[in-house]
């Protein structure tokens, strides 16, 4: 963690020391290195050693395969499915794994207040990382870097994409479950579900005005780099 740090295993005087970063961590990604981190020990505690760990770009994209209301295989994991495949023209198949943007409300929970209020610790299988900057597939366009809740604070830098259609989410415009056509197994038109605008950068992101039904709207998914 960030701060000071003591390791548990005294050195002799005089005994040479190496720091050296052993795993990196994985949620977010992030790459560490250590400065000042050999020498020998000379009457005195070392103080000097520094660690600095940087989290990467993350992507989102979105599929190119679409959906109504009664996603894939049916719910969430259905949904993670979709961003899973990797004949999707779209994939990035670049190793990484991929889970889609979209709530339920049980399964998948980003915020069970507005905007977090509680902090990271509301999500239930939430798929963006706290503190990490986003960006688009193809273009390496930013999107956004998320706050410590795990989340985007609009505006965002630019949309997910170019496109003014819309996308499956499930959210409120405070990051709140919505609407989902009943945990996204109904394809029924009297359901409705919420969706985002693919290429907002404001809250309609995530939530444009009403909840669609879940018949007629066919949509791709935003899938978010894990």
């Amino acid at each position: 963690s960030n701060g000071s740090f003591t390791f548990s295993t005294s050195l002799d005087d005089g005994a040479a020391y190496s720091v050296t970063v052993s795993t990196n961590p994985s949620a977010p990604t992030q790459t560490c290195s250590v400065t000042s981190g050999s020498g020998n020990l000379s009457g005195a505690n070392i103080t000097a050693v520094s660690v600095t760990c940087t989290t990467g770009n993350k992507i989102i994209w979105l599929t190119n395969k679409k959906t109504d209301g009664s996603i894939g295989t049916g719910g969430i994991a259905g949904a993670d499915a979709m961003c899973a495949d990797t004949t999707d023209v779209n994939h990035p198949n670049n190793g990484s794994s991929y889970k889609a943007l979209i709530v339920d409300g049980t399964n998948r929970i980003a915020c069970t207040t507005a905007n977090c209020g509680g902090g990271a610790t509301e999500h239930t299988d939430w798929v963006l990382y706290t503190s990490t900057p986003y960006v688009r597939q193809f273009e390496s366009f930013p999107i956004g870097t998320t706050n410590s809740a795990g989340i985007f604070t609009f505006n965002l830098t630019n949309g997910v994409s170019t496109s003014t259609n819309n996308s499956w989410t499930g959210l409120e415009a405070d990051w709140t479950s919505g609407s989902d056509c009943v945990n996204w197994t109904s394809a029924a038109f009297e359901q409705g579900g919420n969706m985002g605008s693919q290429n907002a950068i404001n809250a309609d992101a995530i939530n444009i005005a009403d909840s669609q039904n879940c018949r007629d709207n066919v949509t791709p998914l935003y899938c978010v780099e894990q």
